[in-house]
């Protein structure tokens, strides 16, 4: 069985706006957030954000959408539960 069948169902988007605000749907947990990085669980796999002066400005837990602002350098997806571990240690 491969690990993506593990992964919750439902649809994933998200829209970045000059690389300043960034739109997310389909998060189902924020495992951290910090200044300089966000990493979500979303239906999709595990995703980290990394930037600078970063802020959670909404979350709303019933629909799963998440938004964040800030310097946005990087946006990377990992298989789920691969990485989360070594984030943190």
């Amino acid at each position: 069985m491969e690990k993506n069948q593990n992964l919750p169902k439902g649809p994933h988007d998200l829209q970045l706006f000059e690389r300043k605000h960034l739109t997310l749907s389909g998060v189902t947990n924020v495992a951290s957030f910090n200044e300089t990085s966000v990493v979500l669980v979303t239906t999709q796999g595990d995703l980290q954000i990394t930037g600078k002066n970063l802020a959670v400005s909404s979350l709303n837990v019933t629909d799963g959408t998440l938004s964040v602002e800030g310097e946005i350098d990087s946006i990377r997806y990992r298989k789920a539960g691969k990485g989360l571990k070594r984030i943190f240690q």
